[in-house]
Formats: structure tokens, C-alpha cells, sequence
């Protein structure tokens, strides 16, 4: 029974280390994209994470009802942890189920550092484009009392385009 009940959650841990894989090199597609500031390959990474995410959460509530199974066989309260429940398994299952919970593990830190680089990247471009256009308020700004292009006949225009325009 306990190894039914093991076996059935083991499945479902490693679709989630499958799962997980892909989260990974979606966040590397994503960390490219930023880098290389490719919005069309940022806007798909961004799509299959969301989506993917999507599968994770659904793996994660079958991961829960198989560890409360196999919590009730193992006799264990149904709150006990992946690590309480390896411990607790006889010790063929015991080796795998750790394997498991630290592949787990490791590739849930690696997505987590990769978001954190990505998240920095991201800020980084928002401090870029909050200063530009500081930078082209304070422009238009200074230049708005000084005579700036306008078509022939038009006379002083004040600020605005214009001053793009001059500038540019």
C-alpha cells in the first residue's frame, strides 16, 4: 500500500521536475530577451511561463493530495512535509523520494535565482526609461521660452514637438 501510494506521488513529482526544466529555460529565453532587448522573444517567454505555470500549479495540488495519501499510509500527520515523508518511507523508496525532493530543490533555487537576475534587468530598464524621459521633460521644460522651429508663417511655437524636433 505505502509504495502504491509512493509510486503515485513520485509521478507527479517528476512531472514537476519536467515542469520545472522548462520554467528554467523559459526564464534563460526570457533573461536573453532582456538583455537583448527583443521585445517580440520577451512577449513569447513571458506567454509560455504563464502558461506553464498554469500546469505547475495544477501538478502541485496533485502533489498535495498524493502526500496526504501517503502521509494516512505512513501514518504521519497530513501536513508533514516531502522531506518528513522520505524519511519516513522504508529504504529503497527513501533514496529515491530524497532524490527527488532535492532535484526539487535545486531546480526551484535555480528558477528563483534566474527571476531574481531577470527582475534586476527588468528594474534596470525601467530606471533607463524613467530617466530618459526626465531628461526630455527637463529639455522641453528649459526650452519653452525660447524660440523653437515651427513652419514658416507659424510663428513661436512653445515646447512640445517642436523641441523633439529641433533636437532631433
Amino acid at each position: 500500500m505505502t509504495r502504491e501510494k509512493f509510486t503515485a506521488l513520485k509521478y507527479v513529482l517528476e512531472l514537476e521536475r519536467v515542469a520545472l526544466e522548462r520554467l528554467i529555460a523559459l526564464a534563460d529565453a526570457e533573461n536573453g530577451a532582456l538583455v537583448a532587448n527583443d521585445r517580440g522573444a520577451l512577449v513569447g517567454a513571458v506567454h509560455e511561463q504563464e502558461r506553464h505555470l498554469a500546469s505547475m500549479a495544477e501538478l502541485e495540488r496533485s502533489r498535495a493530495l498524493s502526500a496526504v495519501a501517503l502521509a494516512q499510509a505512513l501514518s504521519l500527520p497530513e501536513s508533514s512535509s516531502l522531506a518528513a515523508l522520505c524519511d519516513a518511507l522504508p529504504g529503497d523508496l527513501a533514496v529515491v523520494g530524497r532524490r527527488l525532493h532535492d532535484d526539487l530543490r535545486d531546480l526551484a533555487s535555480r528558477l528563483s535565482q534566474i527571476n531574481r537576475e531577470n527582475d534586476a534587468l527588468v528594474r534596470q530598464a525601467l530606471h533607463y526609461t524613467q530617466h530618459s524621459v526626465s531628461l526630455l521633460t527637463r529639455i522641453a521644460q528649459q526650452e519653452a521660452g525660447r524660440d523653437t522651429y515651427a513652419p514658416p508663417g507659424h510663428g513661436r511655437r512653445r515646447g512640445g514637438a517642436a523641441v523633439l524636433d529641433r533636437r532631433a
